[in-house]
């Protein structure tokens, strides 16, 4: 019987990490490790203060990044998956409500910085003009 040999994961390094949508990695064993990239569009990291209202009752978050389709929510509020709320925000001076629903929720860990990374992936149910307008200020070079 041959014995095939398996070097620990701890001792492959990446050799080359490609650019784009793809994280798709080359593995210096000559392994392919393929995550594909599933989100349409782009996330652009922003740092935006916000309010959200669910049913009758308002609450606060932080927006860390936005796409065409959605944002996260940076929160301490874990709210069900297919939730309806509206993002309430203020985007050049001018109050936009956002009606977003619910796509995933992540828990809150802390990072060395003890800066917690909680909260919740929302997809738009409507895209207003506003909004469309910001997200296109964002990915327009400067």
């Amino acid at each position: 019987m041959k014995t095939i040999y398996y070097p620990p994961l701890e001792s492959i390094a990446p050799a080359k990490q490609e650019s784009g949508k793809s994280t798709a990695k080359i593995w210096s064993d000559g392994m392919l490790n393929v995550h594909r990239e599933r989100r349409a569009y782009d996330r652009v990291p922003t740092r935006m203060e916000a309010r959200f209202l669910c049913g009758n009752r308002y609450y606060a978050g932080k927006i860390t990044d936005v796409s065409e389709k959605g944002m996260f929510i940076h929160t301490d509020i874990r709210l069900p998956k297919n939730s309806p709320l509206s993002i309430i925000m203020l985007i050049n001076n001018e109050v936009t409500k956002v009606p977003v629903t619910v796509r995933r929720t992540v828990e809150s860990s802390f990072r060395s910085d003890n800066v917690s990374t909680g909260g919740m992936g929302v997809e738009l149910v409507k895209s207003p003009v506003q909004y469309m307008s910001y997200v296109s200020s964002l990915k327009s070079p400067a």
